[in-house]
């Protein structure tokens, strides 16, 4: 993320227990060994690993990255993924979710924030496989939007189709074997 008195990333894990209330922060070289610092990134937990995806880099030159990192929660270690297929573009402010052993990511911003493709597109990572599938889906454009899941699909709040477009719009998608079968405008 970025430090908010400087202009400048981390590339840090920040963690916090609510239960002791113990404040713990993973500092990390810029090397190979760790993810570039970034923002409109995503980040979700499976089992113990937490993955980012993608996101935005403003260090020269400005970079739009499509890789994957998983941070393991007990050894507080990262690791680069390495896909066993092609990837999806490079993409920042979109959102990502797990849904059983996959991991979801909508739409976002292909390239960079200041020339960028708005899409619509859903993607799923399987994690065991190390596969991404582009999923069969024609909804809504967005970016800086959120998702939430449920059993069978996910919601997706709000976002923006540009710049000055942004609203609170509700739209609730199901999935079954790997599509989206319907979007609703609630």
């Amino acid at each position: 993320g970025i430090r908010p008195t400087l202009e400048s990333f981390d590339n840090a894990v920040y963690t916090y227990n609510i239960h002791t209330g113990e404040k713990v922060v993973y500092s990390f070289a810029w090397n190979d060994d760790a993810p570039w610092g970034r923002y409109y990134h995503s980040a979700v937990i499976w089992k113990d690993r937490m993955y980012i995806y993608g996101g935005y880099s403003s260090v020269l030159p400005y970079y739009t990255h499509s890789d994957m990192w998983y941070f393991s929660l007990t050894s507080h270690k990262w690791t680069k993924v390495d896909y066993d297929s092609a990837t999806p573009w490079p993409r920042l402010a979109h959102t990502a979710m797990t849904h059983g052993d996959s991991m979801l990511v909508y739409g976002g911003v292909l390239s960079t924030i200041f020339s960028g493709t708005i899409t619509n597109d859903v993607y799923s990572f399987d994690f065991e496989s190390r596969q991404w599938k582009l999923l069969d889906v024609s909804g809504p454009y967005r970016f800086k939007h959120a998702i939430g899941g449920k059993k069978d699909g996910f919601l997706l709040v709000g976002g923006a189709r540009s710049s000055a477009d942004e609203d609170s719009a509700l739209w609730l998608y199901t999935l079954s074997q790997g599509t989206i079968d319907g979007w609703w405008y609630l």
